[in-house]
């Protein structure tokens, strides 16, 4: 019934071991999840996650995790007004190494938290508790992401339906 709790801790890891890696630069840069499965830096996407999970009755058997990070790449093409990469945002040449190393350390981290992370993912989502603009079936609406259900749906305050509802991936696009 938990597995988005993997998604939640493997953003997390990224989210933390990236800001450890920005905290110290004096300028100021923004650095968010967004839902379900991407990392954005200053508004342009910088990483996402793939998880696929083997279930073998109601236990996961096996979980393989891939992530991409977009650290020294510095050429986007056509894709540059919307991706990017640490070098090209923060200016430095970061190892890999570094990168990866912080990423795992967080990540042993929170595999071995128990408490309730779904409050610190959503307060790091882009979006959270902002009225923007959403696409459901081909159709713009307003609304405010309230959070994530105990499922990983994404729980958006629709303006004109007056009501809350929640979104399976692929369910409701974000207009970035």
């Amino acid at each position: 019934d938990n597995q988005f709790i993997l998604n939640i801790k493997v953003s997390l890891a990224i989210y933390r071991a990236l800001a450890a890696l920005i905290q110290p630069l004096e300028s100021k840069h923004e650095l968010q999840i967004k839902w379900p499965n991407d990392i954005f830096l200053d508004k342009k996407k910088i990483g996402g996650i793939l998880i696929e999970n083997t279930i073998q009755g109601n236990l996961i058997d096996s979980c393989i995790i891939g992530v991409g990070i977009n650290v020294l790449q510095t050429d986007f093409g056509h894709l540059s007004h919307k991706a990017s990469s640490l070098k090209n945002l923060l200016g430095l040449d970061i190892p890999v190494k570094t990168v990866l190393e912080g990423i795992l350390g967080e990540f042993n981290i929170l595999m071995d938290n128990n408490a309730n992370l779904a409050p610190e993912y959503c307060q790091n989502l882009l979006g959270y508790k902002v009225e923007r603009d959403f696409i459901e079936s081909g159709e713009k609406f307003r609304g405010i992401i309230e959070g994530i259900d105990s499922f990983g749906k994404l729980n958006i305050y629709h303006i004109r339906l007056a009501q809350t509802k929640s979104y399976w991936f692929k369910e409701v696009e974000f207009v970035l």
